[in-house]
This record gives structure tokens, C-alpha cells and sequence, in this order.
């Protein structure tokens, strides 16, 4: 979106396996072993990832209609707004979706699932232990 209401004209790469799109492809993970979209790759053949960085990168080299700022305080509120949006809204939903969505349901799921209830467990033992609770051989609430 960013690119686009820019109007800046970029050659946009399907990362993407053409027979799989919900991977990347093995070429795309053997340049970028991060393995995470997007990517700027630039004329020198470095690249930029992440799309606030990619943007904050496109914003300096097309200094035309400036999205992030003419100055430090409308660059910060971009920057707070973003942060915001990003922390309240985006991460609210990713973590809807990744404790609902069918594809999360799995062995490593349900068992870490397991883990936490027994750490719970013994956490709220060790809770009661010390707080004289449970009754051990031995042991004065001193409390």
C-alpha cells in the first residue's frame, strides 16, 4: 500500500512456491534464511527487510509526498501511531487467530498447553506450602 500511494513504480517479486503459495519458495529462503516478507532488494544487491524499514528507506529516496513526517514532531506521532496500531490491533488479532484457528491446534500446542498447567500446578503448591497449607511432616507456618 505504501509503494502504490507513493506512486512509486517497484518490481514486486511473488516470494511465494508456485506449486505451494502458502510457502515460500526454496529460492526466495536460500537469499533470505530469515525466511519473512517483505523484502526490498536493492541495485547493489543488498536488501531491506521489514516493512517499516522498507518504508522508512522508500520515504528518504522518494523525499515527494511525504507519509512519515515533515518534521521530528510529525515523524514521532507517525511513529507512536504506528507502534500503536501495531501493538493493540495487530498483535490483539494475531493472537486470536493464533489460539483459534484450526492450523495452531497441534502436538506442540496441546503440549506446551500441558507444561504451562503443571508449572501452574506447582506454582500454586509451592504457594500453598509457604503460606502453611499443606500439611508435611515437619513444617510450621512461621508466618
Amino acid at each position: 500500500m505504501f509503494v502504490a500511494e507513493k506512486g512509486i513504480d517497484i518490481e514486486i517479486v511473488e516470494a511465494s512456491d508456485p506449486g505451494n503459495p502458502a510457502e515460500l519458495s526454496d529460492a526466495f529462503c536460500e537469499r533470505h534464511p530469515h525466511r519473512r516478507v517483505p523484502i526490498l532488494e536493492l541495485d547493489d544487491g543488498d536488501w531491506i527487510g521489514e516493512a517499516a524499514a522498507i518504508c522508512r528507506y522508500l520515504e528518504t529516496i522518494y523525499p515527494d509526498n511525504l507519509f512519515m513526517g515533515r518534521n521530528a514532531k510529525e515523524a514521532a506521532r507517525v511513529e507512536m501511531w504506528d507502534r500503536l496500531a501495531e501493538w493493540e490491533g495487530l498483535m490483539a488479532v494475531s493472537e486470536v487467530f493464533r489460539n483459534t484457528h484450526r492450523l495452531f491446534v497441534d502436538p506442540v500446542l496441546s503440549a506446551w498447553l500441558q507444561a504451562r498447567t503443571a508449572v501452574e500446578r506447582l506454582v500454586s503448591s509451592v504457594a500453598a506450602r509457604e503460606r502453611g497449607a499443606v500439611g508435611q511432616s515437619g513444617y510450621r507456618d512461621t508466618h
